[in-house]
């Protein structure tokens, strides 16, 4: 066995992590590593040092000498230390929503829809064109019947058929793809806004959660020194068993509401990263939000020209247009065919020439099957026109609510944001009146309670007015990325 690593004994006390170096070309390694745990935050040159030349200590000097052990032990040591040297990147709102417009399912989603319909759009255009085509054969038979004309007969011809004629149904059935495009390219828009807001509302939620977790550390910490005040006095026999209690209750009711906030927290950043396409295990961290942006002044008009309202409006369109191309199959259609080659019943006698012909097709009778797809067309227009109306009516009621709403938590807010200290000053001279025994516990707990709820009230209030503007932004088609500068 070779001597074992590291040939020199770092100094018991380090106030530089750089003074620590390892001789000898065996450990390289070794100094590479220890001076990747010196960049580390919070890590001394001891821990660095140690930790290095116990790693190498218990190999033999010839392990590192075979070719490709080296990058092989740096790789198999770096690994483990990959957590500690990834960063935690902080993200903005609008950043947000500029990663889930491109990166979200949603979006692909409606992304690919889109471009399903205009390809579709551009099928049917080039239906409207001629069709250039060639045919060509070969004939050879031993019936006594067919033998003195098709045997060895040969023929071949370049040619043009056209039957976009007026009156034919493809024409109407451009049009109705052309709707069914420019409804997919709206579709796309709001599937956008309805993101945007999906983001929004995790970003708004996330914060809301954060906050009352600080607001709960807040008073829990008073809590915990009423509850030290209780004891001795439990312990003396001047407080009865109730107050110790009662403190005990009001702490186990924090640490539930902490637990239940905690959960929706998580379940709230995992969702993000998901919309986001991030890993729900990479650590995500998000700006706090301090402005108070004003009520925009939206207008009814906004409303009716979203892009929900104008997807179903090309839908309409494109049920219209299908209602004519159900009636257009009883016109008579119009069929033209030309052709150019040769063709004759022996190779030796084939002769040159064209053929032109036209053709009128009128359907006469079939069992019912226009007059069926013609009823089902217009009864997809009344639904149309009728899915139209609801959206219209719900979109506006949507924005009477969210309007209300927002004035409604921002007058909340102000309510609560006086309130706060005045609670807590309460809260201060209740449990001091307490101390000194001037008060009940009830009373002590009570006004804890009430600073509580003031200070979660007042966030929620804040979030709550943030996520109706961002309803309206939705609602009028004025979200995202762009629109969410206004909370910067």
């Amino acid at each position: 066995m070779g001597r074992p690593l590291g040939g020199v004994k770092p100094p018991e006390r380090l106030t530089d992590p750089s003074q620590v170096v390892l001789k000898g070309p065996e450990n390289f390694i070794a100094t590479h590593i220890k001076t990747m745990l010196c960049t580390l935050p919070g890590v001394n040159g001891n821990f660095c040092c140690q930790l290095s030349r116990k790693c190498f200590k218990i190999l033999p000097m010839k392990f590192p000498r075979r070719r490709g052990f080296a990058p092989l032990l740096i790789f198999l040591l770096a690994t483990p230390l990959s957590p500690l040297l990834a960063q935690t990147q902080e993200f903005t709102l609008p950043q947000c929503l500029s990663m889930a417009e491109s990166k979200s399912p949603q979006t692909i989603k409606a992304e690919l829809q889109a471009l399903l319909a205009r390809q579709q759009k551009q099928e049917a255009l080039r239906n409207l064109l001629p069709v250039v085509y060639a045919i060509g054969g070969y004939t050879e038979t031993n019936s006594p019947l067919y033998a003195p004309i098709l045997d060895n007969s040969e023929n071949g011809a370049v040619g043009v058929s056209y039957d976009g004629f007026p009156f034919s149904p493809k024409w109407y059935e451009r049009e109705r793809l052309a709707a069914l495009s420019r409804a997919a390219q709206y579709a796309k828009i709001q599937t956008k806004q309805d993101v945007a807001l999906t983001v929004e509302s995790l970003y708004f939620s996330i914060l809301n959660n954060q906050d009352a977790v600080a607001d709960l550390d807040k008073v829990e910490n008073r809590f915990n020194r009423l509850r030290l005040t209780v004891i001795p006095r439990y312990t003396m026999g001047r407080a009865p068993p109730f107050d110790l209690i009662q403190v005990k209750s009001s702490l186990a009711d924090l640490a539930r509401l902490r637990d239940l906030l905690s959960v929706q927290l998580e379940t709230d950043e995992t969702q993000l990263a998901l919309i986001l396409g991030l890993s729900p295990n990479k650590g995500l961290t998000i700006k706090p939000i301090s402005a108070l942006p004003a009520i925009p002044r939206f207008s009814y008009s906004q409303v009716e020209g979203s892009p929900a309202l104008a997807s179903l409006k090309a839908q309409a369109d494109a049920a219209k247009m299908g209602l004519k191309e159900a009636r257009g199959q009883r016109y008579p259609q119009l069929v033209a065919n030309y052709q150019y080659g040769y063709g004759g019943p022996t190779m030796n006698d084939t002769i040159v020439g064209h053929v032109l012909s036209v053709g009128l097709r009128l359907n006469i009778f079939d069992w019912g099957q226009i007059s069926s797809r013609i009823r089902q067309n217009r009864t997809s227009v009344s639904l149309a026109d009728n899915a139209l109306t609801v959206k219209d009516q719900a979109l506006t009621v949507a924005f009477d609510r969210a309007n209300a709403q927002a004035q409604a938590d921002l007058a909340e807010m102000k309510r609560l944001e006086a309130l706060l200290p005045e609670s807590r000053r309460s809260a201060q001279s209740t449990v001091e009146r307490y101390r000194r025994g001037a008060t009940t516990i009830l009373e002590a707990t009570g006004a804890m309670q009430i600073w509580l709820n003031a200070l979660l009230g007042e966030r929620a209030a804040y979030y709550s007015y943030l996520q109706d503007l961002a309803t309206m932004q939705d609602l009028t088609g004025q979200g995202g990325p762009a629109a969410a500068n206004i909370y910067e």
